[in-house]
C-alpha cells in the first residue's frame, strides 16, 4: 500500500515548491505575517465545510462554525497556547486530517495540492493587510 500511496504523491515536493515560488513572487513570505495567513487558511476551511455541507445557507454555514467553535472551547479545545510552543504540530495536524478528509473523498493529496495550485497559478492580485486578494475580488469590492 505504501509504494501506491508514494506513486499517487511523489510530486507533492515540487508542488509545494511552486507554491512557495509564486508566494514569494506575490511578496506574501515577506509581505504578510502568518497571523494573516491564518485569516486566509480560516476563509479556505470555511470554503471546505460549505463544500461539505452543501445545503447549508450562508447564514447556516456561519452559525454552524459558531456553533462548533462554542463547542471546542467548553470540551477545552480552545486555550492560550503553552509558552514557547511552535507550530510544526499545528500545521503538521492540519495536513494529516486535510489528507483523511481527502481520502475519504476518494483523493489524494497531490491531486487537491495540484488544483489548489492550478487555481492561483497565474493569479493576479494585491495584498491587503498581509492577505492576498485576488484581482477579481479587488473589483467586487469597488
Amino acid at each position: 500500500m505504501s509504494n501506491l500511496i508514494y506513486t499517487l504523491n511523489h510530486d507533492v515536493p515540487r508542488l509545494f515548491s511552486k507554491i512557495v515560488e509564486w508566494a514569494k513572487d506575490r511578496n506574501i513570505i515577506k509581505g504578510s505575517t502568518p497571523q494573516d495567513q491564518f485569516t486566509k487558511l480560516l476563509e479556505e476551511v470555511i470554503e471546505l465545510y460549505s463544500t461539505l455541507h452543501p445545503d447549508k445557507t450562508g447564514i447556516q454555514v456561519r452559525n454552524s462554525i459558531l456553533d462548533l467553535t462554542t463547542e471546542l472551547y467548553f470540551r477545552g479545545k480552545i486555550d492560550q497556547a503553552p509558552a514557547g510552543k511552535t507550530i510544526e504540530d499545528d500545521v503538521g495536524d492540519c495536513v494529516v486530517v486535510l489528507t483523511i478528509i481527502s481520502e475519504m473523498q476518494g483523493l489524494t493529496m497531490q491531486k487537491c495540492i495540484s488544483h489548489g495550485y492550478s487555481d492561483i497559478e497565474h493569479r493576479k492580485g494585491e495584498l491587503i493587510s498581509g492577505v492576498f486578494v485576488k484581482e477579481s475580488d479587488l473589483i467586487k469590492e469597488l
